[in-house]
């Protein structure tokens, strides 16, 4: 209800982003957590398809984390879980992690590491139901290995915004992006596809 995706709000209407906000805020204001943990798993229908939301979310929790300076982490989808929910590629994954880290994201968490013996919905994890690594485990250990190379700089980051070059599989919100930031003035380059 939260996420104002083909939802109503208890009053009938519409949920929308400041229904998330205040949620999200009231949620903070209880729990006094020492970081916020949130997941959005963007991959549904055939490749290039994404939900729409993406960059939303990633908005909405970065503002909040900001507001009451706490760090927030992202869980990123690394399989299936139901019908019409694809396996992301390892570009896929790349892409989640890198766009949560560029939204200032502190921690990276995948989801799921084991596929579930019961669910028998769930495919492609990082570790198949009998216990053997998957191809995905292969991947995001190499996606970490980039991380950890680059770890003390992210981790004393502040995200100020976005500079975008080319075009987004999603809208990216207007109030995330920034045309310069101290020497940078611009960016350029293309994305294979």
């Amino acid at each position: 209800n939260q996420l104002f995706i083909s939802v109503t709000n208890p009053g009938g209407g519409a949920s929308t982003r400041d229904d998330y906000y205040q949620y999200l805020n009231t949620y903070i204001s209880n729990v006094k957590p020492r970081f916020i943990s949130y997941d959005y798993y963007p991959y549904e229908g055939t490749f290039p398809n994404l939900k729409s939301g993406y960059y939303d979310n990633l908005s909405i929790i970065r503002e909040v984390a900001m507001d009451v300076n706490i760090p927030f982490w992202v869980f990123i989808q690394t399989c299936s879980f139901g019908p019409g929910i694809r396996n992301p590629n390892k570009e896929e994954i790349n892409w989640q992690v890198n766009t949560a880290l560029a939204y200032g994201a502190k921690g990276i968490q995948y989801f799921t590491y084991w596929s579930p013996i019961e669910l028998s919905q769930f495919s492609a994890g990082m570790v198949t139901k009998t216990g053997e690594k998957t191809q995905t485990y292969y991947n995001v250990q190499a996606i970490n290995n980039h991380i950890k190379a680059i770890d003390d700089v992210l981790m004393n980051s502040t995200s100020m915004g976005l500079i975008s070059t080319g075009t987004s599989p999603v809208p990216i919100p207007q109030r995330d992006l920034i045309t310069s930031y101290r020497q940078l003035s611009s960016v350029s380059g293309t994305v294979p596809i």
